[in-house]
């Protein structure tokens, strides 16, 4: 799907820019996913965020580095994006607003620090400090419609409500 978009934008003279492309840090693999992107002749830039000196200099290694992956390369960094299942929310913010109120990217957000980051006390206190949660969902459906990746977003708000509530 994006490939198309990313196509025509070029046709256009429009610039695509990829943010968040290393999954909100659930990629580790920084410098093979930046390459991945980059060596894209659709994409314009990428912007990735970083919280340490180590992170922008492997992030500027990848941007001045314009070698293709090799096939390894390749299939080190699909494996690792495998990882993140079919149910990897990007927090684009294209499901609200939640008929109920409930911010549904943070609840994954959260998930992800539950499940990715061995931070479960912190990602629990925090959902329960929320007003509106996962648990609140009435699976109206509305941001399932709105969701351009097709998330079970019902189910996957179960999921956070069970581990987290």
């Amino acid at each position: 799907m994006g490939e198309r978009v990313f196509q025509k934008a070029k046709e256009r003279n429009i610039g695509v820019i990829v943010m968040k492309p290393l999954a909100g840090g659930a990629i580790s693999k920084g410098e093979l996913s930046l390459r991945f992107i980059l060596e894209n002749d659709n994409v314009t830039t990428a912007i990735p965020g970083m919280d340490s000196i180590e992170q922008v200099r492997e992030n500027t290694k990848a941007g001045s580095d314009r070698r293709l992956l090799t096939d390894d390369e390749r299939e080190e960094l699909n494996k690792e994006a495998k990882t993140l299942g079919e149910q990897f929310c990007r927090r684009c913010g294209y499901c609200a607003p939640c008929s109920v109120g409930i911010d549904i990217q943070s609840q994954f957000l959260l998930d992800g620090y539950y499940t990715r980051y061995n931070l479960q006390d912190w990602a629990i206190s925090r959902y329960k400090a929320m007003d509106v949660r996962a648990g609140d969902c009435i699976e109206c459906g509305d941001c399932e419609l709105r969701c351009p990746y097709d998330l079970p977003i019902i189910e996957m708000l179960k999921r956070v409500e069970s581990n987290l509530g």
